[in-house]
C-alpha cells in the first residue's frame, strides 16, 4: 500500500554493504521509516559515529527479541523516531506490535511484543505454547503432514496456527 501511495523502498543488503554504507544511504535518501532487526540497529548506531538520522520518524525492529538497549541506541540514532517492536511470521503476517514514543521512559529488559494485530487472537496455553487465531492467516504448507500438525480450521471459519513459539503474559 505504501508503494501505491508514492513511497520509495530503499533496500540495503548487509551482505553487500557495510553498516556505514547503509547509514549513508538511509540518510541521503531522506528515509522516514527503517525496518530492520535489532542487530542491525546496533550496527547502524556503531556506524553512525554520533551522526543522526533526523528524517527518520519510525524504526520498526523485527526478527529477533528486542532489548531496552536497542531502544536507547535507536533514540541516539534517530531522536525523533517512534520505536516499534513488530512481531510476525510468514504464516500469520503481523501478530503484535508495541510502540515506544521518543519521549517515553526507556523500558527495562526485554521489550514486550505489545497488543495483538487487528483480527488476531493470541493464546498461550499452560505449557507456554503460543497460538494465533484469525481469519487472515495462512492455510497451510505444501506438506500435508506439516499443515495438519500446525494449522487447524475452526467451526467459525477462523484458522489457528501453532508454530511452537513459547510466550507468557
Amino acid at each position: 500500500a505504501s508503494l501505491l501511495g508514492g513511497a520509495e523502498v530503499v533496500g540495503v543488503d548487509p551482505r553487500e554493504h557495510s553498516a556505514r554504507d547503509a547509514f549513508t544511504r538511509i540518510r541521503t535518501s531522506g528515509a522516514e521509516i527503517i525496518a530492520c532487526t535489532p542487530t542491525f540497529v546496533d550496527a547502524l548506531h556503531t556506524a553512525a559515529q554520533r551522526d543522526t538520522l533526523p528524517d527518520v520518524r519510525r524504526i520498526v525492529a523485527t526478527g529477533e527479541p528486542v532489548q531496552a538497549r536497542h531502544v536507547r541506541l535507536a533514540r541516539e540514532l534517530a531522536p525523533n523516531a517512534i520505536f516499534t517492536n513488530w512481531v510476525g511470521s510468514t504464516e500469520t503476517l503481523g501478530i503484535a506490535s508495541y510502540d515506544i514514543p521518543p519521549t517515553a521512559p526507556l523500558p527495562r529488559g526485554v521489550v514486550p511484543v505489545g497488543i495483538p494485530a487487528p483480527h488476531k487472537r493470541i493464546d498461550i496455553d499452560d505449557a507456554g505454547t503460543v497460538s494465533i487465531t484469525g481469519r487472515y492467516l495462512g492455510t497451510g504448507y505444501l506438506d500435508g503432514a506439516a499443515t495438519a500438525a500446525t494449522f487447524a480450521t475452526n467451526p467459525d471459519g477462523t484458522i489457528t496456527y501453532r508454530g511452537g513459539d513459547s510466550g507468557r503474559w
